[in-house]
């Protein structure tokens, strides 16, 4: 297991949480950008690196399930879930921009 992965038949991100190790090692499944925005803001999501990566399939996550409204909110949420965390924030518009740009991936 990667510290986070996609899981395309859930379409859930799972990733390794963070506050478990190193005495257990746990994988939470976060199906919805509320449920990413804790695993961040409760730091189960550490490192700058994958904040970042945390960050992009938030923005894929709030595509497939939210409209044109929760879609904006959601991902503003998401990019200051750890204010200090540039990499979050960075690849969160980032990636919130390739997703207006391809015109499939949602309605945002």
């Amino acid at each position: 297991m990667r510290t986070l992965e996609w899981d395309d038949k859930k379409r859930v991100l799972k990733l390794i949480d963070q506050t478990q190790l190193p005495e257990d090692y746990k994988i939470v499944e976060c199906a919805n950008v509320p449920e990413l925005i804790d695993a961040i803001k409760s730091l189960k999501v550490r490192g700058a690196p994958a904040l970042g990566v945390a960050g992009a399939f938030g923005v894929v996550l709030a595509c497939t399930g939210m409209d044109k409204h929760e879609f904006k909110n959601g991902v503003e949420e998401l990019a200051v879930a750890r204010p200090t965390a540039v990499n979050l924030c960075y690849s969160v518009n980032r990636t919130r921009q390739a997703a207006r740009c391809s015109g499939k991936a949602c309605r945002g």
